[in-house]
């Protein structure tokens, strides 16, 4: 800004003016991640792979949880004989079970083991279908917002 060309008593006495910033930041604020209480996680076909960005959310909440109870869901696709079903459904239930139980050592382990019924369904169905959801429930005496006391 340009300064005053003549000077007065009004100029001399106010303080010069300072800049101040379009987009102010607060202190603090996006420092934390965004922690799920589910965590879904995809498979590939026939496979109990978890992917590297399923696996760091997975330890995310884990970490975020450790004493905590956990509800592992291992889900397949109707797709090939019923004992290979079973074989890739606990599978999948280990690789998520060992990934909870290494983060949070201390945490009650509930695991369930679904397979999708058998009628025909699109590829992205199936792709649905092969899947995890490891949850991690609030203990009893949290409400979450929105449920009744």
């Amino acid at each position: 800004m340009p300064s005053c060309p003549v000077p007065s008593v009004k100029t001399a006495v106010l303080p010069a003016p300072t800049a101040t910033p379009v987009n102010p930041v607060a202190a603090g604020i996006g420092d934390k991640k965004d922690v799920k209480l589910t965590v879904d996680i995809s498979f590939p076909f026939n496979s109990s792979r978890v992917s590297d960005a399923d696996r760091d959310a997975l330890i995310d909440a884990a970490q975020a949880r450790p004493q905590s109870r956990v509800e592992i869901t291992a889900r397949s696709d109707f797709v090939g004989p019923p004992a290979g079903q079973h074989a890739v459904i606990a599978a999948r239930a280990k690789a998520m079970r060992s990934i909870v139980a290494h983060q949070a050592p201390g945490a009650q382990i509930i695991e369930r083991q679904e397979v999708a019924a058998p009628r025909p369904v699109a590829r992205a169905e199936q792709a649905m279908q092969r899947r995890g959801t490891v949850r991690f429930p609030p203990p009893a005496d949290v409400h979450m917002k929105g449920n009744a006391k």
